[in-house]
């Protein structure tokens, strides 16, 4: 009956969200990703040593598409999530031709790009909502969990805007928290994430 409960707690958690995210408008979604790419410049070393493994942002989502123009001038890997037959493999991309719309015209690799390498990288995690633990509600697959619990070394990142960060969430077993959150407001360190020294 608990799990239960929880379960539905979360679908409701995640279609407030959803709708507030989707609500905005343009000019709005666009300051706060404005906010968001200063944050990611002050945390370069969060995603500068490394390769980085991130979704392609669609839609109302935390931008992502700023900063993999900004590592393909870096010379910096990058790979970005197909998922098939329920499970998320992470691929090579080094130029948006390496993109395709997937399912629900979400942007995914092509065939034929190289599958990721498995050494440590960061993987920018997407969500509805998480909370100061690190915990998630994401869009109802659990891809990135199954992912994070088979590929544990990685350094994980939620991206968010503000109001998609609240105390608090319900959890259930297999939900795996992330290390940090960064937020148009900065980084928020959660149980599992290791310090670092901001760029000032």
């Amino acid at each position: 009956m608990g799990e239960q409960r929880t379960a539905e707690e979360k679908k409701q958690l995640r279609r407030e969200m959803l709708a507030r995210r989707d609500r905005m408008e343009p000019a709005m979604a666009d300051a706060l990703n404005r906010r968001l790419w200063e944050q990611m410049e002050r945390c370069q070393q969060l995603w500068s040593g490394m390769p980085v493994y991130t979704y392609i942002s669609y839609r109302r989502e935390a931008d992502t598409r700023r900063l993999v123009r900004e590592l393909w001038k870096r010379g910096i890997p990058v790979a970005a999530p197909q998922a098939k037959d329920g499970r998320m493999e992470f691929y090579r991309i080094r130029s948006e031709s390496d993109l395709t719309a997937g399912y629900r015209g979400i942007p995914e690799p092509v065939c034929g790009c190289e599958k990721a390498s498995k050494e440590r990288a960061l993987v920018i995690v997407p969500g509805a909502v998480f909370d100061l633990q690190g915990y998630r509600i994401g869009y109802g697959g659990g891809y990135y969990d199954r992912f994070m619990a088979r590929e544990p070394g990685h350094e994980t990142l939620g991206l968010a805007y503000d109001f998609q960060v609240i105390s608090r969430l319900p959890v259930e077993e297999y939900d795996l928290p992330v290390g940090r959150i960064l937020t148009t407001s900065g980084l928020v360190k959660c149980g599992s994430g290791p310090e670092i020294d901001l760029k000032r």
